[in-house]
């Protein structure tokens, strides 16, 4: 299965979950959907893992294309050539093994990671503040429950006073934070489906690659548009 089909299942599922449950509120105060709060959280890993799976599939689907990364990983280019020097007997593994090897946490890394192997940044600079403001949430539901925390409070909330407020209240994340986050994650997981297959097109043009046809099919699987 193409990993951004697969992103795009569990994130339908989450929405339908997250559109079936019933947002609280209390007074003026917004209170957080657990039900919503607990799609958040898996919305962050499912994508962190397409990130993780896209990278590993180009890997997999065309090994050359590691030769890019090679060059520019610099400390880690001796044992990239070690493995490269192997490919051919772990063949459609490879990058599945190298991905577990990175950090995927972040948009930068992510940004990293993939102009290193493709020559692309699926985050504009725009994004990478939006998605670092994701995560703030995301992890303070995972690590604090939600309760708001003098860290989350300086990030994000520092206009307001602290008294009542950290280590008193929770964040509150209703339908609509969720699907608005939904939406934006779905884009830029589009946005790298197809730069992936497009940086994949032209490095197997310029280098003159042969492929078999299981690979140029996967390729085209690789750009993976949900109907």
């Amino acid at each position: 299965m193409p990993p951004k089909a697969i992103f795009d299942g569990n994130v339908s599922d989450l929405i339908e979950i997250a559109d079936a449950s019933k947002d609280r509120i209390l007074g003026n105060r917004v209170l957080t959907n657990k039900t919503v709060a607990v799609c958040f959280i898996g919305l962050a890993s499912y994508f962190e893992a397409f990130c993780k799976h896209q990278f590993a599939a180009a890997i997999n689907i065309c090994p050359q294309i590691l030769s890019n990364f090679i060059k520019k990983r610099g400390d880690d280019s001796n044992s990239l050539k070690d493995v490269f020097k192997i490919k051919e007997t772990i063949n459609f593994t490879l990058g599945s093994l190298l991905s577990e090897k990175y950090d995927f946490g972040s948009a930068k890394a992510i940004n990293s990671l993939y102009f290193d192997l493709l020559g692309i940044t699926p985050f504009t600079s725009t994004e990478v503040k939006k998605y670092a403001e994701f995560l703030k949430d995301r992890n303070l539901l995972v690590h604090d429950g939600g309760i708001y925390t003098y860290k989350y409070h300086e990030q994000k909330l520092n206009s307001t006073p602290p008294r009542g407020l950290v280590h008193a209240q929770s964040l509150g994340v209703t339908k609509t934070d969720f699907n608005n986050w939904a939406g934006f994650l779905q884009k830029i997981a589009e946005k790298m489906a197809k730069a992936t297959n497009k940086s994949m097109k032209d490095f197997i043009n310029r280098q003159n690659i042969v492929l078999h046809e299981e690979q140029e099919r996967a390729i085209e699987y690789i750009s993976w548009e949900s109907s």
